[in-house]
């Protein structure tokens, strides 16, 4: 059997029809590149620096109008399996799925338009393989939503890797604002609150360079009331509307000359096994609470107790 060479291009020249379908169903479509975290892929969820690339996969988010002002997911979501050489059906946590639309639901109801819609999503990388796609697949989410709800415009969205991004990053009232502090958001509901907006932010940028990105750690939201005691949809996660971040590509960091060439190919191997973020962060936190009881007991009941003198 020859593998397919995964990238965009080869995929989409052996299986046109499933992207004609969803181009053929859908008002608006917005695209991104999947990520690969080069560091930080766990620390960056505690304040710690990350370092993350876009990889030659998209993931593309549709929007198919309805009667029905409601919003829903499509019957259908299409993720890429390379050890099937396949397009398959992807399932969401049913938790996840009520979360999101819950705060949906709402949030479209505070626009003057009145419209419902499907949400289609076709991967080209595995889903739930680690590599951070949900914070990509709901930042296209939030921009086709904002450009079907007439909030920033098809130009708006091409012009802003045309623009200074650290002007953009400063304005909160920008167009790379709205759509990222939405696909943050969004990351977070999905994720039951844990969210650095690394992935989301990369999916912001079109660049073949590693992105630095940092933002303040969990302690400023795992106990915030919009987290853990939200009463109405509205407010789930919204402390993710005033975190502090910062991110640049490679070469704005260290001043070199664009375009910066960057050639190194990246072969992925996946395990099979589907990888659940928000259990692993849990139990990281679980690990640290351990920790801090350890160092509290060393430091203050244990310490007493020795005599290092004898």
């Amino acid at each position: 059997m020859v593998r397919t060479k995964v990238n965009s291009r080869t995929l989409q020249e052996k299986f046109p029809k499933i992207y004609e379908q969803l181009f053929s169903q859908c008002m608006v479509v917005v695209s991104s590149g999947d990520t690969l975290f080069w560091s930080g892929e766990y620390v960056r969820f505690f304040g710690g620096l990350a370092i993350l690339q876009k990889l030659p996969v998209k993931v593309f988010v549709g929007l198919e109008l309805v009667a029905e002002p409601k919003v829903s997911f499509a019957d259908h979501l299409y993720g890429y399996a390379p050890y099937q050489d396949r397009f398959i059906d992807l399932t969401m946590e049913q938790a996840k799925e009520k979360r999101l639309l819950d705060f949906l639901n709402k949030y479209v109801q505070t626009f003057s338009i009145k419209m419902g819609f499907k949400i289609h999503l076709l991967s080209e990388a595995h889903c739930g393989g680690g590599l951070g796609t949900t914070g990509v697949v709901l930042t296209c989410l939030a921009a086709a939503i904002l450009i079907l709800f007439e909030q920033i415009t098809p130009q708006e969205l091409e012009q802003i890797n045309q623009k200074s991004l650290q002007e953009q990053i400063q304005d909160p009232n920008s167009p790379f604002n709205k759509i990222f502090r939405l696909a943050w958001k969004l990351t977070a509901i999905c994720r039951g609150g844990f969210s650095s907006g690394a992935t989301s932010f990369g999916a912001m940028l079109a660049t073949n360079q590693p992105i630095v990105f940092v933002s303040e750690g969990s302690d400023c939201v795992k106990d915030h009331p919009t987290v853990i005691d939200w009463k109405d949809p509205l407010e789930n996660c919204k402390v993710f509307e005033q975190i502090a971040y910062w991110g640049a590509p490679l070469a704005t960091v260290f001043g070199l000359r664009e375009p910066l060439t960057w050639p190194v190919d990246i072969a992925r191997i996946w395990s099979g096994s589907m990888v659940n973020t928000e259990h692993i962060l849990k139990s990281i936190s679980h690990i640290q609470r351990e920790l801090e009881e350890t160092r509290k007991f060393i430091l203050k009941p244990l310490a007493k107790n020795l005599n290092f003198e004898q």
